[in-house]
């Protein structure tokens, strides 16, 4: 009995190891199928390579016909509840301006199953109208919601009802569970040549998708540093090695494109690493800790030192090394490859001066460099040209630069250099915010915009002269009055030239004690 007991232990045993070493192989197969299909964040699921937002167990596929021959598909048991459902979270505001068209393919063999019901909820949009199509039994069929009247809308979670209104459970196969266009919209990238430059930018340079879908949203907070309409919402799930990753066909070439730049906005100051990994080269990360402020800012994070390596991934950790960031949230943007050019720069600064602001930098080593485009922004404008600041060219020592902005505004002024080589090539400086706390509130500037004379009042608590200026966008001074203030509200009217351009164009009242400003628009 003893024996017997063993030989019956060890075929257990080795049917286990057989079972074991099946599967193995079978998920190396499966490995090996999707290996290179980037992920289609269109699809939902399809149960083989495109597994993005449900979460059921994959199973062989029942019974294949010419509706579905896939070998897997999803497995949903049903429970005795006449709404017991699966649920779908996309994990944020679903973008449906395009694809709209729900499909998915539904086989069971339980009797008298009652409709197929989908509805879309959550988010700060009313749920969709609940649709539903009665259940075929006893073969694959593919099923079509039409959502385009919710285009404008923000869900996040799709409801699927299987027996709706039937009080007995089951077992249902899906597969295939997709959103299409219905035909009639327009793509809004079409004939954009991708820039291989770009690997995603969530609008119509997507050209490295990541390993994981998550949503794209409307940009919470359009900006000079990042005024596209579209973002990625990322929120983190605690753990200390969050990520998300894209994987590339080849080799990266760091060679000469060996800056990665990303837009980030949070309100969290944590560490987001980048680390270049994959091929036979050491894994390489680079750290970069964000600012917290809840506004957008470029991080650049410098891979030069990989020039020689074949990685062949990039992986973004969030809260890198942290398990306390469950629920943060990272819009992100423009994330890109830029070239270093051959200027050292170890210092930018602005600092404020009788009105005006007094940018600084300073190179440790020049090579090739052409010059310097000073750029400014505000919150609500874009980057202009304010000026230009001509390069050593060549320089091995410390070279310091300064540009004077004559004509910034109240509030936040945004500062970027160009820097510019003698080839043609350029890249950006890092963006450097001044807050001028002026008082702007006690300047009305009415109507704005103004057509040919500009009217305006100032309250000011002194008897005090004040000097009027009005620059362009080039801080070029257009007209200047001298002008003389009450402890009462004063009211003024200013003559202006005649072929004044239409434009933006900046009003400044600059007292002893105070200086005013206020942009303003001609028509």
């Amino acid at each position: 009995m003893t024996a017997l007991f063993n030989v019956k232990s060890i075929s257990r045993i080795m049917k286990n190891v057989y079972l074991t070493v099946l599967l193995t192989l079978l998920s190396y197969a499966l490995f090996a199928q999707c290996a290179g299909i980037n992920p289609d964040c269109n699809i939902l699921s399809d149960f083989e390579c495109q597994t993005n937002y449900v979460g059921l167990p994959a199973v062989a596929n029942p019974a294949p016909d010419a509706v579905n021959m896939s070998s897997d598909v999803g497995e949903y048991n049903d429970t005795p509840d006449a709404f017991n459902a699966l649920i779908i979270d996309f994990r944020g505001p679903r973008d449906l301006s395009v694809f709209n068209i729900l499909k998915l393919k539904v086989y069971t063999t339980v009797a008298g199953s009652g409709n197929l019901l989908a509805k879309l909820e959550t988010g700060s949009s009313p749920p969709s109208p609940e649709q539903s199509s009665p259940i075929t039994v006893g073969a694959w069929t593919e099923y079509t919601f039409d959502f385009s009247g919710q285009a404008t809308a923000n869900h996040q979670q799709l409801t699927l009802i299987l027996n709706a209104g039937q009080n007995f459970g089951g077992t249902y196969f899906v597969d295939d569970i997709r959103w299409t266009d219905n035909g009639s919209a327009t793509d809004p990238c079409m004939g954009v040549t991708p820039d291989p430059l770009i690997l995603n930018d969530f609008e119509c340079q997507q050209n490295e998708p990541f390993e994981t879908c998550f949503p794209i949203v409307d940009n919470p907070g359009i900006s000079a540093v990042n005024s596209s309409a579209k973002v990625g919402r990322y929120v983190d799930t605690g753990g200390q090695f969050d990520n998300i990753a894209i994987d590339f066909d080849a080799p990266i070439d760091f060679s000469t494109n060996n800056q990665i730049k990303i837009a980030v906005r949070t309100s969290v100051a944590k560490q987001l690493v980048v680390k270049a990994e994959g091929g036979t080269s050491p894994g390489r990360e680079v750290g970069l800790t964000t600012g917290g402020t809840g506004d957008w800012e470029e991080l650049c994070y410098d891979f030069s030192g990989a020039a020689a390596e074949n990685h062949t991934r990039l992986v973004f950790f969030f809260n890198f090394n942290a398990s306390d960031g469950a629920g943060d949230i990272y819009f992100i943007d423009n994330i890109r490859f830029a070239a270093v050019l051959p200027v050292e720069m170890t210092r930018f600064t602005a600092a404020e001066k009788g009105g005006q602001v007094n940018l600084q930098w300073q190179t440790a080593t020049e090579t090739n460099s052409a010059g310097f485009v000073i750029e400014h922004a505000t919150r609500n404008t874009d980057f202009t040209k304010i000026g230009y600041v001509r390069a050593a060219g060549e320089s091995f020592t410390t070279k310091n630069y300064a540009f004077t902005h004559i004509a910034p505004v109240s509030g936040q002024n945004l500062y970027r250099l160009r820097s510019e080589d003698l080839d043609g090539s350029f890249a950006y400086s890092e963006i450097i915010k001044i807050d001028l706390a002026k008082g702007e509130k006690n300047l009305v500037v009415a109507p704005n915009p103004f057509t040919q004379d500009l009217n305006f009042t100032v309250k000011t608590t002194f008897d005090e002269a004040a000097d009027f200026y009005l620059y362009d966008m080039n801080g070029k001074i257009l007209v200047q009055r001298s002008l003389a203030f009450t402890k009462v509200e004063n009211g003024y009217t200013a003559a202006l030239p005649d072929g004044l351009q239409t434009g933006a164009y900046l009003v400044k009242l600059v007292t002893a004690r105070e200086v005013y400003s206020r942009m303003v628009l001609k028509n």
